[in-house]
């Protein structure tokens, strides 16, 4: 029994996105963080006589080739070799097909990942023939292997090293919420751009690719301003642009065309979308008629409902159940930055408060969460903003004045927007 050539593992890990071919698998074939590989080399057509789907026609050249050859974790690949019924030569071949598609257009793993995949990646063969490894160093050969992995390792991980590479990790990290589309935030007067002293953040991470190259014009088509509104915001379309700039392989909508000037780009408000599935909405939470160290609590709540609405609609659109998205929700401004409620009865009648010991503020919500809807994850939200700054009578909490049987009725809204 024979196995890859290197040049065809090597192949097989650069398309792979370093995710397992399983649908909607988050497992990474190399742990980022741990160095660890699962990978498994799994045959489509049979490794031996005896095993799932083996075509003894076929040519060891052909059985150890690209074609007949993918990628996954120990526990799918246990699910495939189990059932020869459901996933049959022409189902693995369309997984095979479908996975390396998502990822034809990204970025290679690094060298370093590589040199991982290559020195511990397992070659997994069917119905108890031999597991051989591939320029193994150490570790266990066997006729029959059963290790106990659990569960495959959740998106949290992953999770937590996209907020990690975006500076959305730590509220000490003197550059936290400065993202690659952050950064172009800001005012211009007189002809000159000014950084935002306070900036609101919403993203979310999906643990499978959003878009292909090939599904982006049909989404395009989908994403139309002037048919995507949402609730609270229906007087308005959400996405903040009718057509997105490219950045990278993102999408970024954006409301910079309204304040161009010759030289000076800048925007209050933006959507990012990227294939990978990070979405990161950011947006200015006071009136653009200032520029001070205030966070407007009914705005923020306002602009985190109309996000999640929208990422409910992308989820349906691209078949991404929402409960597998991790979200979170990024404030930054100056030290001393000051809550303003818009509600009256809260902050003029009943409350003080004193600044908040940290300008920065991170509220994440894990997919391990369950189920949300967007009110609930509002409120969740809503509730760490107050939390955040210390009231003299905290026990109004109780009653949160903006929300009526976990729905946001905010006096913004219902101020500015009379037909909701």
């Amino acid at each position: 029994m024979g196995k890859p050539s290197v040049a065809t593992q090597k192949r097989l890990f650069a398309v792979s996105g370093n995710r397992c071919a399983y649908r909607n698998c988050p497992q990474p074939l190399v742990d980022d963080a741990t160095g660890k590989v699962t990978a498994r080399i799994c045959h489509i057509k049979g490794n031996k006589p005896g095993s799932r789907r083996h075509d003894p026609a076929q040519t060891e050249e052909e059985r150890q080739g690209y074609d007949n050859l993918l990628l996954m974790c120990p526990i799918h690949h246990d699910v495939i070799d189990a059932d020869d019924v459901t996933f049959t030569e022409n189902v693995l071949r369309v997984i095979k097909a479908d996975h390396e598609a998502k990822y034809r257009d990204e970025p290679a793993p690094d060298k370093s990942m590589e040199e991982l995949f290559l020195a511990n990646v397992m070659l997994a063969s069917t119905a108890g023939s031999v597991i051989l490894s591939a320029n193994q160093s150490g570790g266990q050969i066997a006729h029959v292997i059963h290790n106990n992995y659990g569960t495959a390792p959740e998106p949290e991980s992953v999770f937590r090293a996209e907020l990690a590479k975006r500076h959305l990790a730590d509220v000490d990290d003197t550059a936290f919420a400065q993202t690659t589309y952050h950064k172009k935030m800001g005012l211009l007067q007189d002809e000159k751009v000014y950084p935002l002293r306070t900036t609101a953040i919403v993203f979310a991470h999906s643990p499978r690719p959003i878009l292909t190259p090939a599904d982006e014009p049909a989404f395009l088509s989908w994403a139309d301003v002037n048919n995507l509104r949402y609730e609270p915001c229906r007087a308005y379309p959400f996405l903040p642009g009718f057509f997105p700039d490219r950045v990278g392989s993102a999408l970024v909508w954006n409301d910079g065309l309204h304040r161009e000037h010759p030289g000076y780009r800048c925007y209050t408000r933006y959507l990012a979308l990227e294939r990978s599935g990070w979405i990161e909405y950011g947006f200015y939470p006071l009136s653009l008629l200032e520029d001070g160290p205030r966070v407007y609590y009914a705005r923020t709540v306002a602009n985190i409902i109309g996000f999640l609405n929208l990422l409910r609609q992308i989820a349906t659109e691209r078949t991404i159940d929402p409960g597998t998205l991790s979200l979170g929700m990024g404030l930054n401004g100056i030290k001393g930055v000051s809550l303003e409620c818009i509600t009256d009865k809260l902050m003029r009648g009943y409350a003080a408060t004193t600044p908040p010991d940290r300008n920065s503020l991170l509220v994440l919500r894990s997919f391990e969460d369950g189920p949300w809807e967007p009110d609930s994850v509002a409120l969740e939200f809503a509730e760490a903003m107050l939390n955040h700054w210390e009231f003299s009578r905290p026990g109004w909490l109780v009653d949160s004045p903006e929300f009526e049987a976990g729905v946001y009725k905010g006096a913004f809204f219902r101020k500015h927007f009379q037909q909701w």
